[in-house]
Protein backbone atom coordinates (compact mmCIF):
# COMPACT_ATOMS: atom_id res chain seq x y z
CA UNK A 1 0.00 0.00 0.00
CA UNK A 2 2.79 2.26 0.17
CA UNK A 3 3.70 2.47 -3.11
CA UNK A 4 -0.07 2.72 -4.31
CA UNK A 5 -1.18 6.62 -4.49
CA UNK A 6 -3.53 8.78 -6.50
CA UNK A 7 -2.78 11.17 -8.82
CA UNK A 8 -5.86 13.53 -9.33
CA UNK A 9 -4.51 15.65 -13.04
CA UNK A 10 -6.51 18.83 -13.12
CA UNK A 11 -5.75 22.48 -13.63
CA UNK A 12 -5.65 23.39 -10.05
CA UNK A 13 -8.27 23.61 -7.30
CA UNK A 14 -8.95 21.34 -4.29
CA UNK A 15 -10.71 17.71 -4.51
CA UNK A 16 -14.50 17.63 -3.80
CA UNK A 17 -15.64 15.15 -0.73
CA UNK A 18 -16.05 12.87 -3.26
CA UNK A 19 -13.00 12.00 -4.72
CA UNK A 20 -11.95 9.17 -2.13
CA UNK A 21 -10.44 5.65 -3.22
CA UNK A 22 -9.70 2.98 -1.36
CA UNK A 23 -8.28 -0.46 -1.55
CA UNK A 24 -9.38 -3.36 0.92
CA UNK A 25 -11.02 -0.64 2.90
CA UNK A 26 -8.13 1.56 3.28
CA UNK A 27 -7.74 4.84 1.85
CA UNK A 28 -4.95 5.63 -0.80
CA UNK A 29 -3.12 8.74 -0.55
CA UNK A 30 -3.53 11.64 -2.95
CA UNK A 31 -0.07 12.83 -4.27
CA UNK A 32 0.53 15.87 -6.27
CA UNK A 33 3.37 14.28 -8.08
CA UNK A 34 3.98 10.37 -9.12
CA UNK A 35 7.90 8.90 -10.43
CA UNK A 36 6.59 6.66 -13.06
CA UNK A 37 9.32 4.22 -15.07
CA UNK A 38 11.94 7.39 -13.82
CA UNK A 39 9.45 10.35 -15.16
CA UNK A 40 7.40 12.59 -12.39
CA UNK A 41 4.14 13.48 -13.66
CA UNK A 42 2.76 16.73 -12.20
CA UNK A 43 -1.56 16.55 -11.15
CA UNK A 44 -1.04 20.08 -12.36
CA UNK A 45 -0.52 18.89 -15.85
CA UNK A 46 2.80 20.69 -15.84
CA UNK A 47 6.66 18.88 -16.23
CA UNK A 48 8.60 21.86 -14.37
CA UNK A 49 9.19 19.21 -11.30
CA UNK A 50 9.88 16.51 -13.63
CA UNK A 51 12.68 19.03 -15.63
CA UNK A 52 13.90 19.86 -12.10
CA UNK A 53 14.61 16.37 -10.82
CA UNK A 54 16.59 15.57 -13.73
CA UNK A 55 18.57 18.88 -13.40
CA UNK A 56 19.50 17.69 -9.88
CA UNK A 57 20.36 14.29 -11.17
CA UNK A 58 22.85 15.55 -14.43
CA UNK A 59 24.65 17.85 -11.23
CA UNK A 60 25.79 14.76 -9.27
CA UNK A 61 27.33 13.20 -12.83
CA UNK A 62 28.29 16.94 -14.04
CA UNK A 63 30.22 16.84 -10.26
CA UNK A 64 31.95 14.07 -10.87
CA UNK A 65 33.08 14.50 -14.73
CA UNK A 66 34.52 18.04 -12.86
CA UNK A 67 36.70 15.94 -10.37
CA UNK A 68 38.08 13.42 -12.91
CA UNK A 69 39.50 15.90 -14.88
CA UNK A 70 40.43 18.18 -11.59
CA UNK A 71 42.22 15.00 -10.77
CA UNK A 72 43.98 14.55 -14.04
CA UNK A 73 44.91 18.10 -14.50
CA UNK A 74 42.94 19.04 -17.55
CA UNK A 75 39.90 21.16 -19.12
CA UNK A 76 39.74 19.72 -21.98
CA UNK A 77 37.47 20.57 -24.37
CA UNK A 78 36.94 17.56 -26.67
CA UNK A 79 37.23 15.39 -23.75
CA UNK A 80 34.82 17.13 -21.29
CA UNK A 81 32.32 17.31 -24.02
CA UNK A 82 32.99 13.98 -24.85
CA UNK A 83 32.13 12.64 -21.21
CA UNK A 84 28.81 15.64 -21.23
CA UNK A 85 27.43 13.72 -24.30
CA UNK A 86 28.11 10.36 -23.25
CA UNK A 87 26.89 10.89 -19.20
CA UNK A 88 24.89 14.26 -18.68
CA UNK A 89 23.26 14.54 -22.07
CA UNK A 90 21.08 10.83 -22.15
CA UNK A 91 20.29 12.01 -18.71
CA UNK A 92 19.07 15.59 -19.88
CA UNK A 93 16.89 13.89 -22.69
CA UNK A 94 15.02 10.99 -21.05
CA UNK A 95 11.45 10.94 -21.67
CA UNK A 96 12.02 14.48 -23.31
CA UNK A 97 9.66 12.48 -26.36
CA UNK A 98 6.32 13.73 -23.38
CA UNK A 99 8.02 17.19 -22.61
CA UNK A 100 10.28 18.42 -24.99
CA UNK A 101 8.15 20.26 -27.12
CA UNK A 102 8.87 23.46 -25.19
CA UNK A 103 12.25 24.64 -24.31
CA UNK A 104 13.24 24.44 -20.71
CA UNK A 105 15.56 26.48 -18.39
CA UNK A 106 16.57 23.89 -16.08
CA UNK A 107 18.12 21.40 -18.62
CA UNK A 108 19.50 23.93 -20.84
CA UNK A 109 21.25 25.36 -17.13
CA UNK A 110 23.35 22.29 -17.53
CA UNK A 111 25.16 23.05 -20.15
CA UNK A 112 25.76 26.35 -19.80
CA UNK A 113 27.33 25.89 -16.11
CA UNK A 114 29.49 23.27 -17.53
CA UNK A 115 30.73 25.67 -20.60
CA UNK A 116 31.56 28.38 -18.29
CA UNK A 117 33.47 25.76 -16.05
CA UNK A 118 35.30 24.69 -18.48
CA UNK A 119 36.28 28.56 -19.83
CA UNK A 120 36.66 29.38 -16.43
CA UNK A 121 34.25 32.08 -16.80
CA UNK A 122 32.21 32.98 -13.50
CA UNK A 123 28.33 31.97 -13.28
CA UNK A 124 27.41 35.31 -14.03
CA UNK A 125 28.56 35.01 -17.12
CA UNK A 126 26.09 35.63 -20.14
CA UNK A 127 25.29 31.99 -21.71
CA UNK A 128 25.32 33.11 -25.19
CA UNK A 129 28.94 33.51 -24.72
CA UNK A 130 29.82 31.06 -23.20
CA UNK A 131 28.03 28.62 -25.53
CA UNK A 132 29.10 30.62 -28.59
CA UNK A 133 32.63 30.12 -27.56
CA UNK A 134 32.65 26.33 -28.36
CA UNK A 135 29.57 26.47 -31.17
CA UNK A 136 27.32 24.54 -29.07
CA UNK A 137 23.29 24.59 -29.86
CA UNK A 138 21.35 24.30 -27.31
CA UNK A 139 19.87 21.13 -26.04
CA UNK A 140 16.43 21.48 -26.78
CA UNK A 141 17.04 20.68 -30.58
CA UNK A 142 18.04 17.22 -30.22
CA UNK A 143 14.85 16.83 -27.45
CA UNK A 144 12.63 18.30 -30.58
CA UNK A 145 13.74 15.95 -32.77
CA UNK A 146 13.44 12.88 -30.52
CA UNK A 147 10.15 14.09 -30.39
CA UNK A 148 9.12 14.11 -33.88
CA UNK A 149 11.03 11.58 -35.08
CA UNK A 150 8.91 9.02 -32.27
CA UNK A 151 5.89 10.61 -33.28
CA UNK A 152 6.03 9.58 -37.00
CA UNK A 153 6.72 6.38 -35.66
CA UNK A 154 3.18 6.35 -33.24
CA UNK A 155 1.97 7.63 -36.51
CA UNK A 156 3.14 4.94 -38.60
CA UNK A 157 1.74 2.64 -36.24
CA UNK A 158 -1.95 4.44 -35.90
CA UNK A 159 -2.75 3.52 -39.57
CA UNK A 160 -1.60 -0.41 -39.43
CA UNK A 161 -2.43 -0.81 -35.77
CA UNK A 162 -5.41 0.63 -34.80
CA UNK A 163 -6.43 -1.20 -31.53
CA UNK A 164 -3.25 -0.99 -29.49
CA UNK A 165 -2.84 3.04 -30.49
CA UNK A 166 -6.10 3.70 -29.98
CA UNK A 167 -5.06 6.41 -27.28
CA UNK A 168 -3.05 8.09 -30.47
CA UNK A 169 -6.13 8.16 -32.37
CA UNK A 170 -7.92 9.94 -29.75
CA UNK A 171 -5.42 12.33 -29.13
CA UNK A 172 -5.75 13.80 -32.88
CA UNK A 173 -9.52 13.53 -32.41
CA UNK A 174 -9.10 15.84 -29.05
CA UNK A 175 -7.16 18.26 -31.27
CA UNK A 176 -9.34 18.37 -33.86
CA UNK A 177 -11.73 19.66 -31.85
CA UNK A 178 -9.49 22.34 -29.91
CA UNK A 179 -8.22 20.37 -26.75
CA UNK A 180 -4.61 21.12 -26.61
CA UNK A 181 -2.58 17.65 -25.56
CA UNK A 182 0.58 16.24 -26.78
CA UNK A 183 -0.64 15.98 -30.55
CA UNK A 184 -1.65 19.77 -30.57
CA UNK A 185 2.17 20.37 -28.99
CA UNK A 186 3.73 18.34 -32.20
CA UNK A 187 1.21 20.44 -34.54
CA UNK A 188 2.43 23.68 -33.33
CA UNK A 189 5.93 22.90 -33.15
CA UNK A 190 5.99 21.73 -36.76
CA UNK A 191 3.94 25.00 -37.91
CA UNK A 192 6.17 27.07 -35.96
CA UNK A 193 9.48 25.92 -37.70
CA UNK A 194 7.83 25.87 -41.20
CA UNK A 195 6.85 22.28 -41.46
CA UNK A 196 2.91 23.07 -41.52
CA UNK A 197 2.68 20.73 -44.57
CA UNK A 198 3.86 17.63 -42.85
CA UNK A 199 1.37 17.52 -40.63
CA UNK A 200 -1.21 18.34 -43.06
CA UNK A 201 -0.38 15.48 -45.28
CA UNK A 202 0.21 13.38 -41.85
CA UNK A 203 3.28 11.76 -43.15
CA UNK A 204 6.26 12.15 -44.94
CA UNK A 205 8.01 10.70 -48.31
CA UNK A 206 11.43 9.95 -46.79
CA UNK A 207 11.40 10.17 -42.86
CA UNK A 208 15.09 9.91 -42.79
CA UNK A 209 15.52 13.09 -44.71
CA UNK A 210 12.75 14.84 -43.22
CA UNK A 211 14.26 14.34 -40.08
CA UNK A 212 17.58 15.69 -41.43
CA UNK A 213 15.96 18.73 -42.63
CA UNK A 214 13.77 19.55 -39.68
CA UNK A 215 17.16 19.02 -37.24
CA UNK A 216 18.82 21.57 -39.12
CA UNK A 217 16.24 24.00 -39.75
CA UNK A 218 16.35 23.73 -35.67
CA UNK A 219 19.79 24.43 -35.82
CA UNK A 220 19.47 27.31 -38.28
CA UNK A 221 17.22 29.03 -36.51
CA UNK A 222 19.41 28.45 -32.82
CA UNK A 223 22.29 30.21 -35.28
CA UNK A 224 19.96 32.77 -36.33
CA UNK A 225 19.08 33.92 -32.41
CA UNK A 226 22.66 33.73 -31.30
CA UNK A 227 23.51 36.15 -33.62
CA UNK A 228 21.01 38.45 -33.03
CA UNK A 229 21.34 38.01 -29.21
CA UNK A 230 25.28 38.58 -29.92
CA UNK A 231 24.50 41.88 -31.73
CA UNK A 232 22.30 43.36 -29.18
CA UNK A 233 25.01 42.49 -26.75
CA UNK A 234 27.77 44.22 -28.91
CA UNK A 235 25.35 47.05 -29.09
CA UNK A 236 24.69 47.43 -25.32
CA UNK A 237 28.19 47.23 -24.68
CA UNK A 238 29.09 49.89 -26.80
CA UNK A 239 26.48 52.15 -25.22
CA UNK A 240 27.49 51.33 -21.82
CA UNK A 241 31.60 52.04 -23.27
CA UNK A 242 30.44 55.71 -24.82
CA UNK A 243 28.33 56.25 -21.16
CA UNK A 244 31.45 55.81 -19.02
CA UNK A 245 34.15 57.86 -21.47
CA UNK A 246 31.38 60.91 -20.59
CA UNK A 247 31.35 60.16 -17.43
CA UNK A 248 35.29 60.15 -16.93
CA UNK A 249 35.25 63.42 -19.26
CA UNK A 250 32.92 65.32 -16.80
Amino acid sequence: MDKSNIVVFKNGGKLSKNEKWYFNNEPLKVVSYYKYLGIYFSNRLKWTYCCKTLRMQCEKALNMIKHCMCKLGTRDINLGFKLFDSMVAPILYYGAELWGTEKVKDIETVQNKFCKWLLGMGQKTNNHIAGGEFGRHELYIIMRVNLISIFYTYNAWRITDFQNYAIIIKMFKMNEHGRINWCSKVQRLLFSNGFGVVWENQGVGDTKLFIHLFKQRLKDINLQTWMNTSELIRQLFNVMVMHMVEVIKK
